[in-house]
């Protein structure tokens, strides 16, 4: 499962976050970097500290995030911050774009959405407690 994925009207991205450089190795293994059928997210980065990986480590289409201290350096990503959907071409955008699965993706937002639902304060046994229910 991704450290961080986020969706926007027109796509999803997903950030690795990796430590340690036998943790990024270590992420070549999953079976969704292996089987590209399995995989979520349009766009895909890395982020690590500066010395973990390099370009030269990055699989084809991926980004990279440099943390340092409370900050985010981009190293590498598309220019601009327009995320356009799959096949729209914009300045180069295109190069980091990953084949979706669709049906997997719905299933991560449909979980989102529910664990949401259940994580509402709820009266016991009644319907979930919004700023208009209370006294």
């Amino acid at each position: 499962m991704a450290d961080v994925i986020g969706f926007c009207a027109s796509c999803s991205v997903l950030v690795e976050a990796k430590a340690s450089r036998r943790n990024f190795l270590a992420d070549r293994l999953k079976p969704e970097r292996r089987d590209k059928c399995r995989s979520l997210d349009l766009y895909r980065f890395y982020l690590t500290p500066p010395d973990v990986i390099g370009l030269a480590d990055l699989p084809p289409g991926w980004g990279l995030l440099h943390a340092q201290g409370a900050r985010v350096i981009d190293v590498l990503r598309p220019l601009g911050n327009m995320w356009p959907g799959a096949g729209f071409e914009l300045r180069g955008w295109t190069e980091f774009q990953h084949p979706v699965n669709e049906v997997a993706e719905r299933g991560v937002l449909f979980s989102i959405a529910r664990r949401l639902a259940e994580a509402q304060p709820r009266r016991p046994g009644g319907p979930p407690l919004t700023p208009q229910s209370l006294p």
